[in-house]
């Protein structure tokens, strides 16, 4: 049913090549999964928390950007985080063929590649960052 070609790609009996997720893929998912998770996962659980910290003015504006992504998702039933994901996986498979048919290709490949993760990386630190510092009020005080 299937044969592989010389680059090791899978190609049907009809000629079409099957899309294969490359390990370079998947360490950019990777580096980004955190990201997605905090904001599509974390953030909507503590929403009521975090609207009633932003009417009292508390809210960082970090987690005020964010907390306006993390409503719409739900709204959405899903898909912005699946256009997201969709997105940043299509952006790399371009990418990749686009620096293949140039000199230094590669080297441009690399530099998008640490790039594109390390901003998801930044990203997440600096939500997780923005929750350190989220100024909860307290209860005690008058």
């Amino acid at each position: 049913m299937f044969e592989t070609n010389l680059n090791h790609d899978a190609v049907s009996d009809d000629g079409f090549e099957l899309i294969r997720i490359k390990p370079r893929t998947v360490a950019l998912i990777v580096a980004w999964l955190p990201f997605f998770a905090l904001v599509f996962g974390l953030l909507s659980v503590f929403m009521p928390i975090f609207n009633r910290l932003a009417e009292k003015g508390a809210l960082h504006w970090t987690l005020g950007c964010l907390t306006g992504i993390g409503r719409l998702n739900p709204q959405l039933s899903g898909i912005m985080a699946f256009t997201l994901m969709v997105t940043l996986v299509v952006s790399d498979q371009l990418v990749a063929h686009g620096a293949s048919n140039v000199s230094h290709g590669r080297a441009i490949y690399r530099f998008w590649l640490t790039v594109s993760a390390g901003i998801g990386l930044l990203a997440t630190l600096m939500l997780l960052w923005g929750l350190t510092h989220v100024n909860f009020p307290n209860p005690n005080h008058k």
